[in-house]
């Protein structure tokens, strides 16, 4: 009887450790890709970058997902300076000056050419239309010069195009990867109600047990 509980307690706190991660949510699954690897060693042309300082740079993108969960940019910092450079991505829809759907941040660590993949997470995700157009947004703020956004040449991204103050940047799209959520998702009021049952359910079992535990001398 006691090798069953204890069997049960074992099953049950994998079911609810399965389930955590759906309940408070994961980075996703990739949705739009525009990063092949390996990138140059070296920053030849075509492949180059466009610094985001004051100005704005941006990327449109067409998702086939329903969620925005979070972009992927691959930024250098090139502030010797400076040991990180914090950037911002605003996410508009339909145009460069279309309405902001949602932000984020993060620090951008000292790194050369050929940068790195920069996560920025959107808490909650942001809703998207599968087909439609979406813009991502980068700035910097003064004193945070000296980053910049590592693009590709010959539009190899065919959702869209690479875009900045003065208008779009011909010939190029910006590396980036966008994530949408996972394909199955447990509903979040789903997950609770099992995590609950699953704890009351353990609890009951260990205090079943703590009296012979207590009488062991």
């Amino acid at each position: 009887m006691a090798k069953r509980r204890l069997t049960l307690i074992i099953i049950l706190s994998i079911q609810l450790l399965s389930i955590l991660p759906f309940a408070h949510g994961t980075t996703g699954v990739p949705d739009q890709v525009n990063d092949p690897l390996p990138v140059p060693s070296q920053p030849p042309d075509p492949d180059y970058w466009y610094q985001a300082w004051e100005i704005t740079v941006m990327q449109s993108f067409t998702p086939t997902a329903e969620e925005l969960w979070a972009v992927d940019l691959r930024l250098s910092n090139l502030r010797a300076d400076r040991a990180s450079v914090v950037v911002y991505v605003i996410i508009r829809e339909g145009a460069w000056d279309g309405p902001e759907l949602g932000t984020a941040s993060a620090s951008v660590p000292y790194t050369d050419w050929p940068g790195m993949l920069v996560q920025f997470d959107f808490v909650p995700p942001i809703d998207t239309t599968p087909g439609s157009t979406y813009v991502i947004q980068v700035k910097a703020s003064a004193e945070n010069w000296g980053v910049y956004w590592i693009l590709r040449a010959y539009n190899p991204y065919p959702g869209g195009i690479a875009l900045y103050w003065a208008g779009e940047l011909p010939n190029a799209d910006f590396r980036f990867i966008t994530y949408g959520p996972p394909p199955t998702p447990v509903p979040e009021f789903e997950a609770s109600i099992v995590i609950m049952v699953s704890v009351a359910m353990m609890s009951l079992l260990i205090f079943r047990r703590l009296p012979s535990l207590i009488r062991r001398p």
